[in-house]
């Protein structure tokens, strides 16, 4: 997502807007079924929970972020607001890094005797 939110939104062709427009969508949505089996790998026991968790808390996030990025535009403009979405991209993909292996995908360790 990274690479084409920042070439959507530094781009000056509204051709090369609309191709990337796609992509930029279903970078944002094709994470979710993944988010949530993650979620339910992390919390193996309760699997509904962990769908509504990890679905539930990336709407409410985003519903708190969007008023702050639409602030953004209002003093400063829409592309510089729209340039914060990218960063933002940038800062999760990071945090995907720190994740730890859940215990359920752990190899188990053989004892050679």
């Amino acid at each position: 997502m990274i690479p084409a939110m920042f070439l959507l939104v530094n781009s000056t062709s509204l051709t090369l807007a609309l191709l990337l427009l796609p992509l930029v969508a279903f970078s944002l949505f094709a994470p979710y079924s993944s988010a949530v089996v993650l979620g339910q790998t992390y919390l193996s026991k309760n699997i509904g929970f962990a769908s509504g968790v990890t679905l539930g808390l990336t709407t409410t996030f985003g519903g708190l972020v969007t008023p702050i990025i639409g602030r953004a535009a209002d003093m400063y403009g829409i592309s510089a607001a729209l340039q914060c979405l990218w960063l933002v991209a940038i800062f999760g993909a990071l945090c995907s890094f720190a994740l730890r292996t859940p215990d359920s995908l752990k190899q188990p360790k053989h004892c050679m005797v």
